[in-house]
């Protein structure tokens, strides 16, 4: 990738593949010009068809030395022989997530149990031992992981037939989404101003984007003059250094163009001119010309944002939501001022079947589903969000002053 920098030379950047850890490796090289950032794009790319091929060659090899026939696995090894297989084609967040699922039947024994051995009856008594704790919706997830798990190991030969057919997976306890009403929204992003996570909350707010998505987000990606963000991939993960890994958006439909209010526009603006101070000053800067970034320019972890949120909801007393739950307060919003469905999913960016489940609150009619969304209305949901916000904040500004007298 080429990409023209402020001071107008190039940076070019390739990616090398991933290490033992599954972290993306890149190069980055800058250059003066066009013309010699193409001949170093073409010399990196040689370079890394070469470390990547090495790369594979070197995990075969591995693979091959530590595969064992069916009658000498356990189900543990055939599960850590499925994550080596497929590792490549799942998301290092999904790997993260496939292994934190798989380690709540680790008390249960069934990881010790040979592979050939495993039965229906045993595959029964270790669900109805995961821990107690945790939500219904997740131990059913991790229920079907090792069922999709156990589906390879048919397709391979190396088990005649799933071991989870018959198997009851827990019921699921239907959940309400949490959000916060307009009056909490206003006083959250009251008590942060002049914070220097307040433009990130803001801007979540303003248009439900995914955390991920606004960690993935650049300066390239901003139209001011349109007054819109193009929303075209999300942070996956923050290597050493606070690198971001790129990757793709949850979904095709993901891909999108979000409308921001005059207000927001300006929001940016301030927050653009403030960063580039800050890396005037700064002793080093990264440049992954990221809109939200740390003191050096490199990306902040989403555990900060979390915890941030988390600690300043318990602070000033408002309902404790989960930073996803941003999203469904602004459809809700949307929502509770007359915007439509349709409108509403598009800007979420939700793939047309999903779009009821995005706010649990009423099924997407068969006309919205198929209902065309013209950037008219998408600039007219923002504005729509900006008045209500406006009104809440200047409600919670009354009670403020009424309170200090």
């Amino acid at each position: 990738m080429i990409k023209r920098k402020d001071n107008g030379k190039f940076q070019v950047v390739v990616h090398l593949g991933f290490d033992s850890q599954g972290r993306r490796i890149q190069k980055t090289v800058t250059v003066n010009t066009k013309e010699e950032a193409k001949k170093v794009e073409a010399r990196l790319k040689l370079e890394a068809e070469k470390i990547i091929a090495e790369a594979e060659a070197k995990r075969a090899a591995k693979k091959a030395k530590t595969i064992k026939k069916p009658d000498e696995m356990t189900v543990g090894d055939f599960v850590q022989q499925w994550y080596e297989a497929t590792e490549e084609n799942i998301r290092p967040n999904t790997r993260k997530y496939y292994k934190l699922l798989i380690s709540y039947f680790k008390n249960t024994g069934i990881m010790e149990i040979p592979l050939t051995n495993i039965t229906p009856p045993l595959v029964q008594k270790s669900v109805m031992q995961l821990p107690l704790h945790l939500k219904s919706s997740v131990r059913k997830s991790a229920c079907e992981l090792l069922r999709r798990i156990f589906n390879q190991a048919v397709e391979w030969d190396m088990l005649v037939k799933n071991p989870f057919r018959g198997v009851k997976l827990p019921k699921v306890e239907r959940e309400e989404a949490k959000f916060w009403t307009e009056k909490e929204a206003a006083t959250f992003l009251m008590s942060i101003k002049g914070n220097r996570y307040y433009v990130f909350f803001a801007l979540a707010l303003a248009t439900g984007l995914r955390i991920g998505e606004l960690m993935g987000l650049q300066w390239a990606d901003v139209d001011f003059t349109k007054g819109c963000l193009n929303v075209n991939k999300t942070c996956e993960q923050i290597n050493k250094g606070g690198v971001p890994q790129f990757g793709p958006t949850k979904t095709p439909s993901s891909m999108r163009t979000v409308y921001i209010d005059p207000n927001t526009v300006n929001l940016l603006k301030e927050h653009r001119k403030a960063q580039l101070e800050a890396r005037l000053k700064a002793k080093e800067w990264h440049d992954f010309d990221l809109v939200f970034c740390n003191n050096n320019g490199g990306a902040k972890s989403y555990s900060r944002y979390r915890e941030f949120m988390k600690n300043t909801c318990k602070r000033i007393g408002v309902t404790e939501i989960p930073p996803h739950g941003i999203r469904h307060t602004h459809a809700t919003i949307l929502l509770t001022h007359g915007v439509p469905m349709e409108v509403i999913a598009d800007r979420l960016g939700h793939s047309r079947g999903n779009s009821a489940g995005a706010f649990s609150m009423t099924a997407f009619s068969m006309t919205a589903r198929y209902a065309h969304v013209t950037n008219k209305s998408r600039k007219e949901a923002a504005l729509v969000y900006a008045r209500a916000m406006k009104e809440a904040l200047l409600d919670c500004s009354r009670k403020d002053v009424q309170d200090r007298r």
